[in-house]
């Protein structure tokens, strides 16, 4: 039992120390003619990760042990949200305010890992021999969870801002049915994981490409 208990504490100390080093980048997002300046900041604390994403006066929040999320926050005050979801086991519970109406739900889920911020969490199985993993999601523009999956596909050399970056590219995509419908890519530096890429739709058909691009 004793050995047990080592073990897992390595194993956590291991994945703490796998975490990429604090960092603060900025990001340019473009859907359709829209361009938004977006920053990603990265910071190890005592007992936990903070990753905390800016974008157009909203501060998103995502809380690791490791690459697992446990806690996300919101605070926009433009769309009036302002929500925190915590997972206690199996179950996601968020509660908060939505256009000053009160949220208060619980999500089923099951021992997969969350990642609600797949820019950082996918990080490490990009890094990985994994060809496919599978975890949990919570769109908080609709208040629902989703199982995703993300497949390996090749590895890339990426030019932006003026500089070459060998990447792997990883797909996003739902599980079962659903996978027909909608994916989206991701790119992160082979050296060392950074996210580095995004493109995608996000909306039903019709939805102009959404892409996010690394600046500096």
């Amino acid at each position: 039992m004793l050995r047990n208990k080592i073990t897992i504490v390595f194993i956590l100390l291991f994945c703490y120390l796998l975490a990429l080093d604090d960092y603060k980048h900025e990001y340019i997002k473009t859907v359709d003619k829209k361009i938004i300046k977006e920053t990603y900041e990265l910071k190890k604390a005592e007992e936990e990760i903070v990753r905390t994403y800016y974008s157009e006066g909203a501060i998103y929040q995502s809380f690791y042990d490791s690459v697992n999320t446990v806690r996300f926050t919101i605070r926009d005050s433009v769309n009036r949200l302002q929500i925190e979801v915590e997972r206690n086991n199996n179950k996601l519970y968020l509660w908060g305010l939505d256009q000053d109406k009160k949220i208060d739900k619980i999500f089923d889920i099951d021992d997969d890992p969350w990642y609600q911020a797949m820019s950082y969490s996918l990080y490490s199985f990009a890094l990985s021999d994994k060809e496919k993993i599978r975890y949990w999601f919570l769109r908080t523009d609709k208040f629902k969870v989703y199982k995703m999956q993300a497949i390996k596909r090749e590895i890339e050399t990426i030019y932006l801002a003026d500089q070459a970056y060998k990447a792997q590219k990883v797909e996003v995509k739902l599980t079962g049915f659903l996978s027909n419908f909608w994916h989206s890519y991701y790119w992160f530096r082979l050296k060392d994981g950074l996210y580095l890429k995004y493109e995608g739709v996000n909306g039903p058909p019709g939805t102009p490409l959404t892409s996010i691009n690394l600046i500096k």
